[in-house]
């Protein structure tokens, strides 16, 4: 009994024993599962942070780059064995040898003041016999440039007044004679001095303080009150030319537009801080600036809100996108350098899709190149129409390589993220194509902000809203005149004179100050490869045309050459420079030039019949360093130089024309 006693209690113990296992057993089981979960949770967020880590690097590359890199986007980075190389065949500043020397620009245009030095006294007498020295008829001229300092200096102003020595009724007691007409009545600051700051402030951003301080040097010390009051009285006068430049801006048919911020330092009741923004709106006969305290649509819609067709060639800002879809006719216009430095900022973050990112880089290279092309003939011709199929395939080849990469698993997020950008503005981006006229870039709109940003930083804002008010209206009126080529310090004189007549009021007739109207007036003139025909150079060119229908293009180009005085350095005539004037010339449908000649051994006009052996094959667009080995051969043979002429004429745009002279043809062959 004893014994079953004493196994009932070992049994017991034993149960016991095993149920707590079991219960352990079962309590890790459930802690298997809960740190399977927080394992996986610990690798998920692992991964999330290393992407994180790896954006975060990806940043700090690219911030370090634009703080210490140089600035431009055309700077590549070279390996320093190419630089050694570079530094030593790396040539010297200024004239180089065997180049002919340029010549001095003609300054004839300024006034001449002449100074005469003569011997002295003594020096009029032979050292040796005291016999006078004979004075030649002839002198040994030559020319030092200056300039005249600004130099202040009081007008003093003496009316002449009379009194009547009869005793008419009626007379005055006193008569005194009218004075000149003022562009401040009553103040002591005339025309010249308002000229001087509102050029210096608002074309070359020099503060109102730095030129007060520049006339105290020269004697000349206005208060800076004074003249801060001067410039707000002056503000009404410019207004009606604003206004004009308003509406000949909503007349457009296209524009570009951009904003950046501006600091206007007055507190308002609805605005806490001082940022606004100025904004720009380019047409091809206007430039409009805007500074309004906001970055919303509503201030193209203040703009442009009359408008019902048009093109506007902006960046992605979500502003310009709101705006389009209120007004169906408006188009949106993308800008394609944007798009190439989302590109490039991803090669820059990421080593991974820097390949990737530089094939897309060289690809938009090659869409401009293409257009660049393009735009140099006239629309319609067939130089035109080849060109812009060439363009059209590019475009759809480019939109298919993007749709192909789209499809593809595991991108990288930096490339998706381009890629999809790309995607949802592709039409916006593809306008320029149906519209030559459209550049593919917003980059005239950028320039043109770049000289108001120098003011920001130099001056820092507008210390008023009249002030912000009045830097927009004088931005405007700036560079609309730099538009039109007109001197801003000529056209600021005439204006001045007018509202002085008018009373120290805006003319009543501002026509005559516009700048469109200012240039109907002045001899047409164009400016081709650096230098400007008139009308009667043009005139003279058509008249050299139509005298002999039998010349060909070169002979044309020479005569002209020596007909305008068109000359080198070294006096022979600028032909190659003027055969690329001519064909500008018929772009633009100026003039007409007779077609291409192609001269045989007989002098007959015999075309080169393309075949078969010069036929496009997949066309190469990669850099040189990419390409295999490369090779000259130089066609010796009857039929190697027939090809290399039925190349020329069939891809030159010129066409082939028979060669003078000694001459080389090659081939470029690119491996074996």
């Amino acid at each position: 009994m004893a014994v079953f006693q004493a196994e009932q209690k070992i049994l017991s113990v034993i149960k016991n024993e095993n149920d707590k296992l079991r219960m352990e057993n079962n309590i890790l089981k459930a802690d298997i599962g809960y740190w399977k979960s927080q394992h996986q949770s610990a690798i998920k967020r692992e991964e999330a942070l290393k992407k994180e880590l790896q954006d975060k690097k990806g940043r700090i590359k690219y911030l370090v780059r634009q703080l210490y890199e140089r600035k431009t986007e055309q700077s590549k980075k070279k390996p320093e064995s190419d630089k050694q190389d570079e530094d030593t065949r790396k040539r010297k500043r200024g004239q180089q040898p065997n180049r002919p020397i340029p010549k001095r620009r003609d300054q004839t245009h300024l006034p001449e003041k002449e100074e005469i030095y003569d011997l002295g006294e003594s020096e009029k007498y032979c050292s040796t016999c005291g016999l006078p020295l004979k004075e030649m008829s002839d002198t040994e001229d030559s020319e030092v440039l200056e300039t005249q300092e600004v130099s202040g200096y009081r007008r003093t102003i003496r009316r002449k007044k009379y009194i009547h020595s009869c005793t008419c009724p009626g007379n005055k007691g006193i008569v005194t004679a009218e004075g000149p007409a003022k562009l401040m009545p009553h103040s002591r600051y005339g025309a010249s001095i308002w000229i001087h700051i509102l050029i210096r402030k608002y074309r070359f951003q020099i503060p109102v303080a730095r030129i007060l301080k520049n006339l105290s040097l020269h004697g000349l010390s206005i208060p800076p009150g004074s003249a801060g009051d001067g410039l707000k009285r002056l503000a009404p006068l410019f207004e009606p030319v604003y206004a004009a430049l308003e509406e000949r801006s909503q007349k457009a048919e296209w524009w570009q537009a951009d904003e950046t911020r501006w600091s206007v330092f007055e507190t308002m009741k609805n605005k806490s801080t001082f940022r606004w923004y100025l904004w720009v709106f380019i047409s091809d006969e206007s430039v409009v600036h805007v500074i309004d305290p906001t970055r919303s649509a509503q201030v193209i819609e203040d703009h442009l809100g009359t408008i019902s067709n048009g093109i506007l060639l902006v960046d992605r800002y979500s502003a310009y996108k709101s705006y389009a879809k209120k007004h169906e006719g408006i188009t949106l216009a993308f800008c394609w350098a944007h798009v190439r430095r989302d590109f490039r900022d991803a090669g820059l973050k990421y080593e991974k899709v820097t390949k990737w990112a530089n094939e897309w880089e060289e690809r938009i290279g090659d869409l401009f190149h293409l257009n660049n092309i393009r735009v140099q003939y006239a629309e319609g011709s067939e130089a035109f129409k080849r060109e812009d199929k060439r363009l059209r395939k590019a475009i759809s080849e480019m939109e298919e390589i993007s749709s192909k990469e789209q499809k593809k698993t595991r991108l990288h997020h930096s490339q998706i993220s381009v890629l999809k950008s790309l995607s949802n503005h592709w039409e916006g981006l593809c306008v320029f194509i149906d519209h030559p006229e459209i550049p593919m870039d917003n980059n005239g709109s950028e320039r043109t902000l770049r000289n108001p940003v120098v003011g920001r930083k130099n001056y820092y804002g507008s210390v008023a809203i009249w002030s912000a008010r009045f830097t927009a209206v004088m931005f405007s009126i700036f560079e609309t005149l730099e538009v039109w080529k007109i001197n801003q310090l000529e056209w600021l004189s005439d204006y001045f004179r007018a509202c002085a007549l008018a009373g120290g009021k805006p003319p009543e007739d501002i026509d005559p100050y516009l700048p469109w109207n200012i240039k109907e007036k002045e001899t047409k003139s164009w400016i081709f490869c650096g230098r400007t025909f008139t009308e009667s150079e043009l005139e003279s060119i058509r008249l050299l045309i139509d005298e002999d229908t039998t010349r060909n293009r070169t002979a044309i180009a020479r005569i002209a050459c020596e007909l305008l005085q068109w000359y080198k350095p070294d006096g022979m005539v600028k032909v190659s420079s003027m055969n690329q004037v001519l064909l500008q010339m018929e772009a633009k449908g100026l003039l007409e030039l007779p077609p291409v000649q192609r001269q045989c051994n007989n002098g007959k006009t015999k075309p080169i019949e393309h075949t078969k052996r010069t036929t496009r094959d997949e066309e190469i667009l990669l850099p040189a360093g990419n390409l295999p080995d490369l090779h000259i051969k130089i066609a010796e043979t009857k039929n190697e130089k027939s090809l290399w002429n039925e190349y020329i004429d069939r891809y030159h745009y010129l066409g082939y024309t028979s060669l003078p002279g000694a001459q080389i043809k090659y081939f470029v062959y690119s491996g074996d």
